[in-house]
């Protein structure tokens, strides 16, 4: 189990772009090789919002720097220990992590959130319960063994707000309100994809389904943690029994990843980049954002 030891960064007065950190450090036990949110609590960090990782090349060295945001002030720590108080003033530290890729991990925006049940072969599981030892139930293909899972968490700005899908949204279901992230895809089913598509199920992002009543954005969010569960390819699960789309590989944004994300990522499907087609399978027909909104305006 590693320690990492957080440091509050202080930028210096000035346009110099320089900087210093402090202490005393506040220490967090990562269970894992990533740290996760779960990591931070009953920690003096608890607070905080995890906003990823990144190597920075600070006072000469080449660091590998966890951020947590606590109270509006950064908190970094280094992987390998150091002792980041003890580097002093540094010219230009303000502006290399700043430049940094912390808080891209957002763009892993298929999600669902925390207190999420889903389906598995011994009975529903809350999302943050998950594990690679879990099979997940899918629609199609019965149990598939969980290959990852993970979260992040943010603060959200308007385009990942999550949304709220109410009980009996489209008619006559779901039967359970379901909160996901915007670009999470779930099945569209019934009589609106059979009139508008002329198929009994689709695909449709759920933030192309807000309708401001039945389906809306929760504005009042200021934290959500976003939940992503790997299988062996796209399949649908049963989120709150509303069949969802398992993470798809071949819609990430491998740029938009903290660099820790991108590693784990590229470790299942390291042939990513160069064979994307193969990992972008779907479950069902997907409906663009107006077809999606044809959908919404019906059930408004």
């Amino acid at each position: 189990m590693a320690v990492l030891r957080f440091y509050a960064f202080v930028p210096a007065d000035g346009d110099e772009g320089g900087g210093h950190f402090e202490g005393p450090a506040l220490t967090v036990e990562a269970g894992a090789a990533t740290l996760v949110p779960a990591d931070l609590c009953d920690t003096a960090l608890e607070e905080g919002v995890l906003n990823g990782s990144d190597i920075v090349q600070l006072g000469g060295r080449a660091l590998h720097l966890t951020k947590v945001i606590l109270a509006g002030i950064d908190h970094y720590a280094d992987r390998e220990g150091t002792d980041l108080a003890a580097l002093g003033t540094m010219d230009g530290a303000a502006k290399a992590l700043s430049d940094g890729d912390f808080g891209r991990g957002a763009g892993l925006a298929q999600g669902l959130v925390r207190g999420t049940l889903v389906k598995t072969s011994v009975g529903l599981v809350a999302v943050e319960d998950l594990t690679t030892d879990h099979q997940i139930e899918t629609v199609d293909d019965g149990p598939m063994p969980c290959r990852w899972i993970a979260s992040n968490r943010i603060v959200p700005h308007w385009g990942l707000l999550p949304i709220r899908i109410e009980v009996g949204a489209f008619r006559d279901w779901p039967d359970e309100t379901l909160l996901l992230s915007p670009d999470q895809r779930i099945v569209v089913r019934g009589w609106q994809a059979e009139v508008l598509f002329g198929t009994d199920e689709v695909l449709a992002r759920a933030g192309d389904l807000d309708n401001g009543g039945t389906v809306s954005r929760m504005i009042d969010a200021k934290h959500v943690e976003y939940f992503h569960i790997l299988l062996a390819k796209p399949a649908l699960i049963l989120a709150n029994a509303i069949p969802c789309e398992s993470l798809n590989l071949g819609e990430i944004d491998l740029g938009e990843l903290s660099f820790d994300v991108r590693r784990q990522i590229l470790e299942f499907a390291p042939d990513l980049e160069q064979n994307r087609a193969a990992y972008r399978q779907l479950a069902r027909p997907l409906v663009s954002g107006k077809e999606a909104r044809l959908i919404a305006d019906s059930c408004r």
